[in-house]
């Protein structure tokens, strides 16, 4: 915020800069006498908790490991990611209870020393305004993906300066307010736990015959697979001579409900995948118009855009293939959460050699039940990876996946069930959304409020913020005659 750019504030507010009330990157003389064996909290930036502004998991370490090299900081002072994407994160945090008072941290961390007179919770707090944020990336120096807040910003930043006895009152406001949202926050967050639970044990009951009641009078789940099994060997347009689809191997699997069966997924589907084109080749890529899809699509039930386009000649000349709508994709590998998950093609697409194709003969109708199937066995497919640093599926452990199949007409009562089921948590879960959301807006309300001056009435008793300054200015004054500037 520009001079020009500052609103009116109460009587006795000031406008004024955060580098005229803390001291910024400052570095206490008194470190140089300190001993290299003193214990001190050392912090990496993940140490910041980018939600709730608190310091995590501190660290300890001698002196001498951090005294070069780390950014410095004492008791009470507030530190400031000043890299992206952290800041815009929201990462920022007072440095409370340091081991010695002393703390070293990344070189990441800006830090604000708060002037006599000047609460760090004022400082903290107004920081955390995603106004501040926006304003701050816009001032970002540096190259992509190493841009960051530079000092200079920082330091002509404007910030309103209220009596030292109100930023006492403000501070507590603020905090009686966010501890009411935070109890608010925490009830739907176990909302959210226990949809979650909820949703997990009705996929579950479904995959075990427990959700709806078995019919004697429907065919055999037995009968289904041999009709599967039979139109499959009839459809075969592959090369050489027809493979039969590998049975599981039952051993130590527990009883199926009356007409179910053991199936692998070798048995009910074709599994397939696809191929990233050469990069390097614009021809594969250039003027494209094959939808190609990778392994983030997954992290929703339906694929219904293109992540990227290919050529028809990349599908002829590589092993990328065009797969049908309806064909189900499972992420053998991926970072976080990918890795597992189904999703659905409701478009033809091509995918990466990241995701395995199931693809469905749709005359019979099990798709909906394998797709519930897929979704109640997320955790342990993953289970199933193999690799090293970054365990991944294969095509092999995705065809050897062990499937309970009901009877045709059992799977689409369950189907229906669940989907009535999971509709009415999926409306919970978007209202409960919507909270949050409404929430993290609620919670920059109260901060505008506060550094407005309209979260509470101002006292006439207490000291103007202007003595505040002008001792803050004095002692500035004096320090600097001492110095001789």
């Amino acid at each position: 915020m520009t001079i020009d750019d500052r609103r009116p504030l109460p009587e006795s507010w000031e406008w004024t800069t955060l580098g005229e009330i803390s001291r910024i990157n400052f570095r206490d003389p008194a470190l140089r006498d300190l001993p290299d064996d003193l214990p001190v909290t050392f912090l990496r930036m993940a140490a910041v908790d980018a939600e709730t502004g608190k310091i995590v998991t501190p660290e300890e370490r001698p002196l001498k490991k951090v005294r070069k090299g780390f950014t410095p900081f004492s008791e009470g002072d507030v530190l400031f990611a000043k890299i992206t994407p952290s800041m815009e994160n929201g990462k920022a945090a007072i440095a409370l209870d340091l081991k010695n008072k002393r703390g070293f941290g990344s070189t990441e961390f800006h830090v604000f020393n708060p002037k006599s007179g000047v609460l760090p919770k004022w400082i903290f707090y107004f920081i955390r305004q995603k106004d501040f944020r926006r304003e701050a990336k816009a001032n970002f120096a540096g190259t992509a993906g190493q841009l960051r807040v530079p000092k200079s910003f920082l330091e002509k930043s404007s910030i309103p300066l209220p009596p030292l006895a109100e930023q006492h009152r403000i501070v507590e406001a603020i905090e009686t307010q966010f501890t009411r949202l935070e109890a608010g926050l925490a009830a739907l967050k176990q909302v959210q736990a226990r949809l979650k639970r909820y949703r997990a044990a009705v996929l579950k009951a479904a995959c075990e015959g427990r959700l709806v009641a078995q019919d004697p009078g429907d065919e055999p789940a037995a009968m289904l697979l041999e009709r599967i099994l039979r139109e499959r060997r009839v459809q075969w347009n592959g090369k050489g001579k027809y493979k039969e689809p590998q049975p599981p191997n039952t051993a130590g699997l527990p009883e199926l409900p009356e007409g179910w069966v053991w199936v692998s997924v070798d048995q009910l589907v074709e599994v397939g995948t696809g191929a990233t084109p050469k990069r390097g080749k614009g021809i594969y890529y250039k003027d494209g118009t094959v939808p190609w899809v990778t392994s983030a699509v997954v992290n929703k039930l339906f694929v219904n855009e293109a992540s990227e386009f290919i050529t028809e000649r990349a599908i002829a000349e590589t092993n990328a293939k065009l797969f049908p709508k309806g064909t189900l994709l499972v992420a053998m590998y991926g970072e976080g959460k990918t890795r597992g998950k189904v999703s659905e093609l409701q478009i033809d697409a091509a995918t990466n050699q990241a995701l395995a194709a199931l693809i469905f003969d749709e005359s019979f109708s099990i798709k909906p039940y394998v797709k519930i199937f897929f979704q109640k066995n997320y955790e342990d497919i993953r289970l199933l990876s193999s690799g090293g640093v970054q365990p991944n599926l294969n095509l092999s452990i995705i065809r050897q996946t062990v499937v309970p199949l009901p009877p045709l007409a059992e799977q689409q009562r369950i189907v229906a069930e669940v989907e009535r089921r999971l509709s009415v948590v999926a409306g919970v879960e978007a209202a409960i959304t919507a909270n949050l959301t409404r929430a993290g807006r609620l919670r920059q309300a109260i901060l505008k409020k506060a550094f407005a001056g309209e979260l509470m009435p101002q006292s006439p008793d207490d000291e103007p913020a202007s003595v505040l300054l002008e001792r803050i200015r004095g002692k500035r004054s004096s320090q600097r005659k001492l110095l001789g500037v």
